[in-house]
């Protein structure tokens, strides 16, 4: 073990051998009673190099204790207003955090449920995720403040992934991997809070931390939610419901609580009317799927047109390069037919819902039919003058 490494691990050990039973220098509490939260400090990381930084953290062991997964939360909104907030600033921890990865994305909607319930957090969505975003360093999520939000966008079928995730954490779906894990990072650095936790997993390269003692056992996590979503401004580019778009924004769609997980999907063959075992079509009916000019075409039910749909349109397209549509109808189907390069016509009538990619240009595009769904913003309406995509 290097010198670097031996100096951390005895300081950690010392810690160890130190530090109450109860966590956080407390006695553990006999009552039911939640123990007093500790303070939140701005994170800092010690100066490593990241092969030394992971060489300590391998050298910390997993918990000996149970790490029973988190109870099942489902948030209560008092607004549609406030359901959106919530859902873009959570999904936006997703995504900045862990990437498209599913699995990674998952874990840190897990982290911040977590730490809403917990008494040491602030008791709204977005007040966890820009938790001290007000300073260039030491924020609790490195994006709010690195300029992460301002250097790189989601894609629009990113966008929808992080934000179906998002809505099944928000509506009970527990990640259970994770426990009542509230701290994670990467095995590269090392935080100043390291010593205070007990690692309970791992995912991938980022490691998951709870509270030691008291604070990380469930009776800890009692905190109610407050409601009240703030408007944060950073959120505004990637969510109407925080304010107006920019010009330059990537205009993601935000996707309504009926959105269902995301599975996986295959390219469909064939044009006769198909049901694809490996698509999660979520109620709707795919009465036609062409692979050779990646148009297809669904039947929804009335009440079935949401931001889910364009979860459905995303996983159609999934690992097409060119060209692809996906349509939808409510009620009387019109036709959709394909032309060259990609284009498709619809001479009955407009879709009640479009979904356009085309990987190679770099171009996608989702719209909905606002009489039949609401959409926050106006420019994801499908309008008289629509024209599809080619």
């Amino acid at each position: 073990m290097g010198g670097a490494v031996a100096a951390y691990m005895g300081i950690f050990d010392s810690y160890l051998s130190t530090a109450p039973a109860g966590g956080e220098g407390q006695a553990v509490l006999a009552s039911d009673a939640p123990p007093p939260p500790p303070a939140i400090e701005p994170v800092e990381f010690l100066d490593l190099a990241p092969e030394t930084a992971k060489e300590i953290n391998d050298s910390v062991p997993f918990t000996t204790e149970p790490v029973p997964a988190a109870a099942p939360l489902s948030l209560i909104f008092s607004t549609p207003e406030d359901q959106q907030r919530a859902a873009d600033c959570l999904a936006a921890a997703a995504w900045y955090e862990a990437g498209n990865d599913t699995v990674g994305e998952s874990a840190v909607v897990q982290v911040v449920l977590n730490r809403l319930r917990h008494a040491a957090f602030p008791k709204t969505v977005c007040g966890v995720v820009f938790q001290g975003s007000e300073r260039q360093t030491g924020c609790q999520f490195t994006f709010t403040c690195d300029g992460s939000m301002i250097r790189r966008r989601p894609s629009a079928s990113a966008w929808l992934a992080a934000q179906s995730i998002a809505l099944t954490g928000m509506r009970g779906v527990v990640f259970p991997q994770i426990g009542w894990a509230t701290h994670y990072h990467t095995d590269q650095v090392v935080p100043n809070w390291s010593s205070s936790v007990d690692k309970v997993a791992a995912v991938k390269t980022h490691l998951f931390f709870r509270w030691r003692g008291a604070n990380g056992r469930p009776r800890a996590f009692q905190a109610r939610y407050g409601g009240g979503e703030p408007i944060v401004a950073a959120m505004a580019g990637l969510s109407p419901a925080h304010g107006e778009k920019t010009e330059a924004a990537d205009d993601p769609a935000p996707v309504s609580l009926e959105a269902a997980p995301l599975t996986v999907s295959d390219d469909l063959a064939g044009q006769a009317p198909a049901q694809p075992p490996q698509v999660n079509l979520r109620g709707s009916t795919l009465t036609r799927g062409n692979r050779a000019t990646n148009l297809y075409v669904l039947q929804l039910e009335p009440g079935q047109l949401s931001g889910s749909t364009a979860l459905t349109g995303v996983e159609l397209c999934k690992g097409v390069q060119t060209a692809c549509t996906v349509a939808g109808f409510v009620g009387q189907p019109g036709r959709a037919l394909a032309q060259s390069l990609g284009k498709v016509t619809f001479p009955d009538r407009n879709p009640d819902f479009y979904y356009f990619v085309d990987r190679s240009r770099g171009r996608e595009r989702v719209l909905w039919n606002c009489n039949l769904v609401s959409r926050t913003d106006r420019s994801q309406c499908l309008s008289g003058a629509f024209e599809a995509e080619g």
